[in-house]
């Protein structure tokens, strides 16, 4: 099966002439018998609701025939980039394969396929033995696949063995490699200088006598054209570059316009001003006042239901007299002060680095960032009360119940994910436990709390296998009014 996500980066020449849209920055090839409930999602997760690169993954799981969908093909094609995870049942799917041999026709000569080698060694799937032998014996033994299919989908794998990439093996948990994996990608859209105005990403590159065509398209799906423009000397290039990031930072300093981010300097008042707004608008940043006084909490809410649901807030304990403001600082990070001037919170950086802008993401997570878009600090390592798609508990992490409805102060009952791996719930005493600790199977015990993107609520174990809460599959949006 396959899943996709949108990855601007470096670009050579390509021998296509057509513009390609850039609906995905990155289209992922999996195995989802392997991979879908495990690092896959996890890969989804951290590229698309942890740092905003647009994402696709089919997790319908569904292989009729040994065909790929059109929708697949389509979405191949409106990729950047592909994250192909080759895992040891990667090739006992004809769907998979498929789906590969076109990754490797439509990207071939642009350096854009990203193998990431999990749980099997590089050099089976080069000269397919092991797992990936088996299932070629298999294909030329029925009879069912044409011989020059067959070669096809070896030379596939041949290829994309031979690119650059990640070996699992070498990374201590799946958290550090997706971690790398993401910073990857992330790294590769800075580096090659996409902003989010108007034009979003490279659709290809061409020579064109001594000038260069750059083949763009617009980020709207429904407004999808190729534009061109041609380069001008290098010096002239060096130039409107700087000017370009003279007029950027000019632009992010300003409270009112905010490119992506918001702005170290920025600031919001219980006196009135707008709050920070997701870019689909579904999250909102800010002071919601709390009922029958005049006191106010500096939270996060559903922006785009009646209700305006609470999912997040900071000073529960310590609620914000009115006049008192949050301002986003570059060495403290966001600062709650009251009119008298008392420091009434501050976010505490888990990260050590210099803040040079804060987000307000889709999923409900707000981050301060450094210059580099590493993340310092971020509500869903802070959690409150509410835990939403995408986000993931880590040992130590606890959820805390208010009092009431009306009082967001810390109440009596708490779920606590303990060092030891256990996730264990309380009310002054434990009265619930999931035992997830180390027992007679080696890695039994809990590493994380998973909350995933397709609404999967899981303990992701040490060894890979899940301790599961949800009983049935439903998607993410099914937990949402």
């Amino acid at each position: 099966m396959a899943s996709s996500a949108s990855l601007p980066s470096s670009i050579e020449s390509s021998s296509s002439s057509a513009a390609r849209p850039c609906k995905y920055d990155v289209f992922l090839s999996f195995r989802g018998l392997d991979t879908q409930r495990g690092i896959t999602s996890q890969l989804y997760d951290g590229l698309q609701n942890k740092r905003g690169i647009a994402t696709f993954m089919d997790d319908q799981n569904l292989e009729v025939g040994d065909a790929i969908s059109p929708t697949l093909i389509k979405a191949i094609e409106e990729s950047w980039f592909a994250i192909v995870v080759l895992s040891p049942n990667y090739a006992s799917s004809t769907w998979c394969l498929e789906e590969l041999a076109k990754i490797c026709e439509w990207m071939e000569g642009n350096k854009r396929i990203l193998p990431l080698f999990y749980n099997v060694e590089p050099t089976d799937v080069r000269y397919q033995k092991g797992s990936f032998e088996v299932a070629f014996s298999k294909y030329e033994s029925s009879q069912r696949h044409r011989l020059v299919e067959v070669q096809q989908w070896r030379k596939a794998l041949n290829k994309v063995a031979s690119f650059s990439g990640w070996d699992s093996k070498i990374y201590k948990t799946d958290t550090e490699l997706v971690e790398k994996i993401v910073d990857f990608v992330v790294k590769k859209r800075r580096d090659d200088n996409v902003t989010p105005i108007g034009v979003y990403g490279m659709g290809e590159v061409r020579k064109n006598g001594n000038s260069t065509e750059i083949v763009a398209c617009e980020r709207d799906p429904n407004s999808v054209y190729p534009v061109k423009q041609a380069l001008p000397p290098a010096s002239t290039q060096t130039k409107q570059r700087r000017r370009a990031s003279r007029l950027y930072k000019e632009i992010m300093r300003k409270d009112n316009i905010r490119i992506g981010g918001i702005a170290v300097g920025a600031s919001l008042s219980t006196a009135g001003n707008s709050p920070w707004i997701s870019p689909s608008g579904d999250f909102a940043f800010g002071f919601r006042q709390l009922e029958n006084n005049d006191l106010f909490l500096l939270s996060i809410w559903f922006a785009k239901i009646p209700d305006r649901t609470i999912v997040w807030y900071a000073n529960g304990d310590k609620p914000a007299p009115n006049g008192s403001d949050v301002t986003l600082t570059a060495n403290s990070g966001l600062v709650l002060t009251s009119p008298q001037g008392e420091q009434l919170w501050k976010s505490n950086q888990t990260t050590a680095g210099v803040v040079a802008h804060a987000v307000m993401n889709d999923t409900g997570n707000f981050v301060l960032e450094d210059e580099k878009s590493e993340i310092l600090w971020e509500t869903f390592k802070n959690p409150t009360d509410t835990m939403l798609p995408g986000q993931i508990l880590e040992r130590g992490g606890k959820l805390s119940s208010r009092r009431s409805e009306t009082d967001y102060s810390r109440g009596s009952f708490q779920l606590d994910f303990q060092d030891d791996g256990n996730l264990v719930f309380t009310d002054e005493k434990p009265f619930y436990s999931t035992k997830t600790t180390s027992g007679t199977v080696p890695g039994s015990e809990g590493r994380q709390l998973v909350f995933n993107a397709s609404g999967d609520f899981y303990i992701l174990r040490v060894n890979g296998g899940h301790y599961t809460f949800t009983t049935e599959e439903r998607s993410a949006g099914d937990y949402y009014l």
